[in-house]
């Protein structure tokens, strides 16, 4: 469960059915007024969080027959587009930080 960086949403995972292993991904309306299912899937979809600015929710799924990373961008409380897998590439510094990509 995350709360969005400005505190008017809360994204969750959930199983679709009980007694289901896998998970989809929810936001709800902190004030309770509101209840969206934003990844529905037949894969375990399991929340990761909020980006800083709000605008995407990161969760891992096993869409791929693997656990990876996702992203998908929000608006408010709805999907706005497709998930997009997500992939680490490397920069040049000598720490060796990684830069988020979408594939």
């Amino acid at each position: 469960m995350g709360f969005s960086p400005d505190g008017r949403y809360i994204a969750y995972d959930f199983p679709p059915k009980e007694d289901a292993p896998e998970r989809d991904i929810f936001v709800l309306a902190a004030d309770g007024s509101r209840e969206t299912l934003l990844i529905q899937h037949p894969a375990d979809d399991r929340l990761l969080g909020w980006t800083a600015d709000g605008t995407h929710i990161l969760f891992s799924s096993d869409r791929t027959g693997t656990p990876s990373a996702w992203l998908i961008k929000v608006s408010a409380d709805r999907p706005n587009g497709q998930p997009v897998l997500v992939t680490a590439k490397q920069t040049g510094s000598a720490r060796g930080s990684s830069v988020i990509g979408a594939q």
